[in-house]
């Protein structure tokens, strides 16, 4: 009897095991899957909607994608001014704004922002770049507008929640977005198209700290925040009315394009 139960628990864990490593098999396919198709394939229907913009009213220009990332990327850099905010939410939060929490908002903020842009960024790929930056930048007002709640009720922890974690992921999925649509326009200065629409980050981030600092100089925080996020939030929404992905083929330049025989067999030489 006993080397039966022995047996039988034997077989049990065997079993266990591998069930779970055939779980774990799952998961990593699962992953890889999702990491490696990272193509937006667009119906015919779409591309013909595409070749105009700003709700089919202005046919569309290569051109027309860098300004519109540079507006849009402007206001994501607003999270650089932060700031700005620190001594008034501690002082109002703490009574000390030398004493205080509010910086840490700022570092969950960039930390939500790398982790989301890496779990998103094929998922933005492969979807409609009007589609994602919509997302990221609803979620980002969103994240202001739980911001000016949590500092009307004097709460740390929900500042942390609104705009450490939903406005951080708004600023993650919209970040990558924006830049991914402008530099496919632009195949042979990928990195100078980019560069430009980070330009428009920087550039935000100077801006606003003299804008947050009028506005908590003329309003209070609440309404600072309520403010703030509706700028942002209407300049972005008129900006993503022009970004569109380029069509299928677009080679302006000439640039060699491999097949998938000739990738292979260029990878094996």
């Amino acid at each position: 009897m006993n080397h039966a139960g022995a047996d039988g628990s034997m077989l049990f864990s065997r079993i266990s095991l591998q069930g779970e490593q055939r779980i774990k098999r799952g998961w990593v396919s699962m992953i890889m899957e999702y990491y490696s198709h990272t193509e937006y394939q667009p119906s015919p229907e779409q591309i013909e909607k595409d070749r105009f913009v700003f709700f089919g009213l202005v046919r569309c220009k290569p051109w027309m994608a860098i300004p519109a990332g540079i507006l849009i990327q402007f206001c994501y850099g607003s999270v650089y001014a932060w700031s700005i905010f620190n001594a008034p939410i501690n002082k109002a939060v703490a009574g000390d704004p030398t004493h205080g929490s509010a910086e840490i908002t700022f570092y969950i903020a960039l930390g939500v922002l790398g982790v989301t842009a890496a779990i998103f960024g094929p998922w933005i790929e492969t979807n409609h770049p009007r589609k994602s930056g919509i997302i990221g930048l609803v979620v980002f007002y969103s994240g202001h507008l739980t911001s000016a709640l949590a500092v009307y009720v004097r709460m740390i922890s929900l500042l942390y929640f609104g705009y450490g974690l939903v406005a951080g992921i708004g600023l993650g999925i919209g970040y990558v977005s924006t830049i991914d649509a402008v530099s496919k326009w632009w195949p042979r200065a990928r990195g100078t198209a980019a560069g430009c629409a980070v330009m428009g980050f920087g550039g935000g981030s100077l801006a606003f700290s003299a804008i947050n600092k009028w506005l908590i100089d003329n309003t209070n925080l609440s309404l600072a925040f309520l403010i703030l996020g509706s700028l942002n939030f209407v300049i972005m929404l008129v900006s993503i009315q022009f970004i569109c992905p380029p069509p299928p083929g677009h080679n302006p330049d000439g640039i060699p394009v491999l097949d998938s025989s000739e990738c292979q067999q260029y990878m094996k030489s």
